[in-house]
């Protein structure tokens, strides 16, 4: 296996299409054994809802349609009691219509919010600016865990085990949720970014004071105590250093959003009132399916203490107020966002990376489609697409099957690393408009030891140059596979993050070849680094898997491009279309 801090050596193999090397296997505890050392890499099957999706059926509430469907009466209370009264494990459904929003709607747990379908069930943003028109949250996150949260000591937590041992458990209970987290070292964990060519003196504001103080964490749920020992339901993404004063933040799990849905409808805005369609926040076992979100403010989608979610087959796409500095973000994931799944979403006409990671942990982000993400006040600017690094400090996050220009990890808030490129598509290159900073794969100063493995990166006949390394030459005109340790901020040069990148098996369109680590002698590559088989909403026109050095013609249109071209998708084993015939109290 590759050593951490070796320095990478290439060596060229002609592309030879011998078909599909290998499935993932039955087990998933490692499916990257023999290509990512074990410090590098987490098990990210744990990513997401245990057992999926709820699939609900019972229909407890559907609102009156010709009341409230015509866009014009204010529907906000209206959905808002149903959900409130909902029996658990059921469904307020919302019929063909558009419904005026003038308020927020606050999801309830062990409840679904379903409409008929993206384009058919329409909630339309009407009223005064506000922060968002779905909230998935708890008001205890802002009335009490701000202001005075339970905290213990951590004596001991390691990497990859389920147990985490505290000087005291006073105040905890199985199915309680721990914030574990510990003090920033200063130098490969810092919140002290380059902006505009200025170092930071200063760091971002966030709740609690941190993580601008406490950038690396995870959350945990409880599941035994013994003594002063928590046993957890997943295992450790970090090592905890004592010197670093490690504190577990005490959630309970009365005040944490668990098993809500929302389903099957559109959100959209007509001007700009809303920072951000849908905010999910103290939110374990959510989800999000099949929901369009049409004109985004700030944020289509923002997360804030998000643990084990979902975020799955939808649509989310043109920034309202443009797609410059701060607006036109789709995903956002910030404040220890944790394990969850964001896959199979369709990102475009949005800006400043379409998916952005800011402080997070093993999240895994799989098969999205990143189309035309921009950056409209300088239109001449490859902006980043995904951004798996934008905020202090994301680390052991999976990026896996995504289709996109340029994976970028910035500089601008501070430190990433052991973040997993894993068969991804990143051309390089967006149009001839955009001349600047084009490169498949960027990693500013202050990201180390990356994986970026069995990817396709450039494009045929406009990458000119393979690579740009720190304390080299580089030009911000030319279109290369690898710019690495390279600010576009101004920082100075980081040799560290080429000497730590681990890449492997990857083709690329300047030397037209695969080049593999020549210190891992496998080059098997799995199907997938989470997954033991295709997931069921994959399309049966699509190979499995769809893109890497070992697949025939390299790169395949993955479902989330099929749906946005408006091409077949068959799906085989299982049945998402909504209940087609409502049942239950009609809400009036």
């Amino acid at each position: 296996m590759k050593n951490d801090k070796s320095k990478f050596k290439i060596l060229i193999i002609p592309l030879i299409f011998f078909g599909i090397f290998c499935f993932a296997g039955s087990s998933l505890a490692a499916p990257w054994s023999g290509i990512i050392d074990p410090s590098r890499a987490i098990d990210w099957s744990y990513a997401g809802i245990p057992g999926g999706i709820p699939n609900r059926t019972t229909i407890c509430a559907t609102i009156d349609s010709a009341t409230y469907g015509n866009g014009m009466t204010d529907a906000t209370s209206a959905i808002q009691t149903a959900l409130n009264n909902c029996p658990s494990g059921q469904v307020v459904y919302v019929p063909t219509g558009t419904y005026l929003i003038n308020g927020t709607i606050k999801m309830v747990s062990n409840v679904t919010l379903r409409g008929a379908g993206q384009g058919i069930t329409t909630l339309k943003a009407g009223g005064s600016a506000r922060n968002d028109m779905i909230y998935f949250s708890d008001s205890y996150f802002w009335d009490e865990l701000y202001g005075s949260p339970l905290t213990h000591n951590i004596t001991s937590a390691i990497k990859d085990s389920q147990t985490v041992t505290l000087d005291s458990v006073s105040g905890i209970s199985v199915g309680d949720v721990l914030l574990l987290n510990q003090l920033n070292d200063g130098t490969e964990v810092t919140c002290l970014g380059w902006r505009g060519g200025i170092h930071a003196t200063d760091c971002p504001s966030y709740a609690f004071g941190y993580p601008d103080v406490r950038s690396q964490g995870q959350f945990v749920q409880v599941t035994g105590i013994n003594g002063t020992q928590i046993s957890t339901n997943i295992p450790m993404h970090f090592t905890i250093n004592a010197g670093l004063t490690p504190l577990a933040y005490v959630l309970p799990a009365a005040h944490i959003v668990r098993y809500a849905g929302l389903e099957s409808m559109t959100l959209t805005q007509d001007t700009n009132i809303l920072a951000h369609h849908i905010w999910l926040e103290l939110a374990q076992y959510c989800w999000v399916k099949d929901v369009e979100l049409y004109n985004v403010g700030t944020d289509g989608l923002f997360t804030y203490f998000m643990f084990q979610c979902q975020l799955t087959g939808n649509y989310i796409h043109t920034g309202i107020a443009g797609t410059g500095i701060g607006q036109g973000y789709g995903i956002t994931l910030t404040q220890y966002a944790s394990s969850n799944l964001i896959d199979n979403n369709i990102l475009h006409d949005l800006g400043n990376g379409g998916i952005t990671a800011g402080p997070s942990d093993g999240n895994v982000i799989a098969y999205n489609y990143l189309n035309e993400i921009i950056y409209g006040n300088q239109t001449n600017w490859a902006i980043a697409a995904p951004l798996i690094n934008h905020g202090s400090h994301p680390y052991m996050n999976l990026w896996e099957g995504n289709i996109g220009y340029k994976i970028q990890g910035d500089d601008v808030w501070g430190t990433s690393d052991y973040q997993t490129i894993f068969r991804s598509r990143s051309f390089g290159y967006q149009s001839d408009a955009i001349t600047a900073t084009n490169a498949g794969v960027q990693f500013s100063p202050m990201n180390h030891y990356m994986n970026v493995i069995g990817s396709v990166l450039g494009t045929s006949g406009k990458s000119t140059d393979y690579e740009a390394d720190a304390g080299g030459s580089y030009s911000t005109s030319k279109l290369y596979i690898w710019v690495l340790g390279i600010s576009n901020q101004g920082a100075p040069d980081d040799s560290e993050v080429v000497s730590t990148i681990l890449r492997h098996g990857n083709y690329d369109y300047v030397t037209n070849s695969t080049i593999w680590d020549p210190s891992i002698p496998d080059h098997t590559l799995p199907a997938s680094l989470y997954l033991s088989q295709k997931p069921d909403w994959w399309c049966n026109e699509t190979p499995w898997p769809p893109i890497g050095p070992d697949v025939a013609g390299l790169v395949n249109a993955i479902p989330a491009e099929r749906r946005f071209e408006g091409l077949t998708c068959t799906v085989g084993i299982a049945d998402t279309t909504p209940p087609a015939a409502p049942t239950g109290v009609v809400v009036n």
